[in-house]
This record gives C-alpha cells, structure tokens and sequence, in this order.
C-alpha cells in the first residue's frame, strides 16, 4: 500500500495523490498547494488502513432483472436478431424469467440459483409435468445471452448462465421426446385427411412433409423459386410474422421435388387464375401459399384452425407443425 504526493509534471505546480493499494491504482489532482495535498494524502492513507476508504472500489450497478430483461428484449434483441427469436425470447422471459428473478437485482442473481432453477423445470419421473430438455435449454440460452450482453454494458462482471449445458445432458435426464415424428403410415393418414377436410392447405403442408422445409421456409415460399422443368425448389427466405428473413445459417437450399409434389404445385399454380377471378384479386400473388384473400398464410391460423385440428380429425397424436420437418427426415 502507498500514497504519494508528486508533481505529475515536475515544475508544472500542479499536485497529484497517487494511490496504490491491493494491486489497484488511481491518481487525483489536488491543486497547486502541496501542503492541502499532504493533508489529503494522510487522511487517504489512515482511511486505507482502516479499511474505510472505497475510492477504488467500483460499485455494481443496481437494475432489477425485469427492468434490464425489458431493456434487453426491445434494445439488443429486437434490432440484432430475427424477428422469431424476440418472439421466443419474449416468451421464455414473460413466463420463466421475471416470475422466477424478476425482483431480484441483476447482480444478486448466482450459478448455483440458475442451476437450480434450471433442474426444477426439466421434465422427468418425479416432475411429468416438467419441460423437455431442449426448451430448457432454450431458456438457459435466452438468460446466458441477457447475462453477455449485461457484461458488455458493464452492469455485471460474470455470465452466471455460461457453461451449464454439460450440468443440462445429465445422463438421468430424459431426451428425445421434443422431437415426436409420424411414422410413414401415420403421415399419409394425416395428408390424406388434410387432402379431404382442409383441401386448401392440401399442397402447403404436401409440400413441408414432401421437402422438410421449416414453417417459414414454406410460407416465404415464391413461385419464382420452383423449378418445375428440373423438379427442384431453392429456399431463399423465410416469411416470419410478416418480415423476410434469411433461411437458418444464412444458406440458401435446393431441394428435389417428387414427382406427386411437383404434380400437386403444378395444377395449384394453374388453379391460382381460378381463385384470382373468383376472389377478385388485383393480380396474381407471388406467393406460392397464399389465403382467400391472396396473402401470405397466418402460422398462428395454421396452428390451431388447421393443423391442430387435422391431427384431432385424423385421429393422430397432436405434433407440431415442425415436426412434419423431422417426419421427413426419418422417411428420407
């Protein structure tokens, strides 16, 4: 430990305490009186000693975790990344963040609390109403991520979330069941049905079983994208709540059609004159799956006026709409 008192410039008159103390330093100008200077250099000292003095010390800034969460959601999350992932994030924050650390300081919040509140949500045989592993993991995602961002903004030191996912693949922990594929008999029982009760959806959910594209892959889908001479389609974009957005991993794709999806598209396409005379479109839409009113489909009417109800009529176990995505890579 050490305070002294020097020019910072010798011969400028200009005095400065220079404080080293438990491997930190600091320097403060006094003035042009070297005498007030010692003074205030003793003191400093005495108050070192006694462990009184917190000049050195950085205090952590007090925000609650629900403030910084809002702050978080709408100023990084909604303007750096796509519009589906501040969707999901609002979602895991509102329902298992701010219930759980909402009035708690960001800085109060620890490891071994993350952890425990992580475990409590896995589903398993002492808690069945639990979540699977992977929206777990998705809610440790969404609060390591608040956690960086909180460092960059220096409001924390540590990402108490970081680094738990090997603690999340416990080996007693039950995996798997997130992903719930149809069998090959169960999926042509669920297009077949699709085909009789809910035909205009017909060709859109032919086409996702068809070519495993993501919900959005689908309704970004355009007619400029399907190559019927050669019987391909090029993934370009993604359709999510109304704004365009790269495919995953920033890629475009290409993939084959059968020779009955290419069929079904192809009499679809033809059909589209039909619907724009009978709805009274302007003009033909670009999209491929379009509703009576010749827009883009809503993944929300789709979810539960259609596909929730296709499966109920079908007789079949409710998947989500996704998983027709991990249905055709099973078949494949």
């Amino acid at each position: 430990m050490g305070v002294k008192v020097r020019e910072k410039v010798k011969g400028s008159g200009e005095w400065w305490i220079y404080i080293d103390h438990q491997g930190k330093r600091k320097a403060k100008k006094v003035g042009r009186d070297k005498r007030v200077a010692l003074e205030a250099a003793q003191k400093i000292e005495a108050s070192l000693i006694l462990g009184r003095l917190h000049l050195l010390e950085k205090k952590e800034p007090t925000i609650s975790f629900k403030e910084y969460a809002d702050q978080w959601l709408e100023g990084y999350v909604k303007t750096a990344l796509k519009a589906s992932t501040y969707r999901g994030y609002k979602s895991i924050v509102d329902k298992h963040l701010k219930p759980q650390f909402g009035k708690k300081g960001l800085h109060e919040i620890t490891r071994v609390e993350i952890k425990q509140f992580l475990f409590k949500k896995i589903k398993s045989d002492r808690n069945p109403d639990g979540l699977t592993l992977g929206r777990v993991k998705r809610i440790k995602a969404a609060l390591s991520g608040l956690f960086t961002q909180a460092i960059e903004d220096e409001l924390v030191k540590t990402n108490p979330a970081s680094r738990l996912d090997k603690i999340l693949n416990a080996k007693d922990q039950i995996l798997g069941k997130e992903i719930s594929p149809y069998k090959p008999d169960e999926l042509e029982i669920y297009l077949t049905t699709c085909e009789k009760q809910f035909a205009w959806y017909y060709p859109f959910f032919l086409t996702l079983s068809r070519t495993g594209m993501r919900l959005g892959e689908g309704l970004g889908l355009r007619w400029s994208d399907i190559d019927f001479r050669n019987g391909i389609i090029e993934i370009k974009r993604g359709l999510v709540e109304g704004n365009l957005t790269t495919p995953k991993y920033g890629k475009t794709r290409i993939v084959q059609m059968t020779p009955h999806l290419s069929s079904v598209l192809n009499k679809l396409r033809t059909q589209r004159k039909e619907h724009k005379l009978k709805y009274g479109w302007s003009k033909l839409p670009e999209w491929v799956f379009v509703n009576e009113v010749g827009e883009p489909l809503d993944p929300g009417n789709l979810r539960g006026r259609v596909h929730y109800k296709l499966c109920e009529k079908a007789e079949l176990r409710r998947i989500r709409i996704h998983d027709l995505r991990h249905t055709y890579a099973t078949i494949l």
